[in-house]
């Protein structure tokens, strides 16, 4: 578990490690990238800045219990709109409920070429406990 000291500082540190997993029988090499996350504090402070697109890759269901104002939901076309004519560079931010969806999210967008993106740690459940306390959790 990391303290909040931590989930506030370090998060853009960026390094790489490999990783072997097992599926069924056989076994593979994985590279993973570690600097795909971001902490709800660091997140705020590039919002306030208009240094990032914050996107929310929850259910529609999720997203009308709760939202950050001018995140937009993710569906089909929005998704195949930032992967045909976003600018590989946008700096992205992807948030899910607890950021597990949002780090596949960005994951992915990694692979689609987006070298600046980034998954919000602890997704809204965090930021609406730590940044904006009117968001209900659920």
């Amino acid at each position: 578990m990391r303290s909040q000291t931590e989930l506030s500082n370090n998060s853009w540190r960026s390094f790489q490690t490999d990783r072997r997993i097992r599926v069924g029988r056989c076994s593979y090499n994985v590279h993973m990238e570690t600097d795909l996350e971001i902490s709800p504090m660091e997140t705020a402070s590039l919002l306030q800045q208009g240094n990032a697109k914050l996107i929310d890759v929850r259910t529609p269901h999720e997203y009308a219990i709760a939202h950050i104002e001018g995140c937009p939901l993710v569906d089909e076309t929005l998704a195949k709109e930032i992967v045909d004519t976003w600018p590989k560079d946008t700096p992205i931010i992807t948030i899910c409920h607890h950021g597990v969806r949002s780090l596949d999210a960005a994951a992915y967008l990694r692979q689609q070429g987006f070298a600046n993106v980034r998954s919000m740690r602890g997704g809204i459940d965090v930021w609406s406990q730590v940044i904006d306390t009117s968001i209900p959790r659920y």
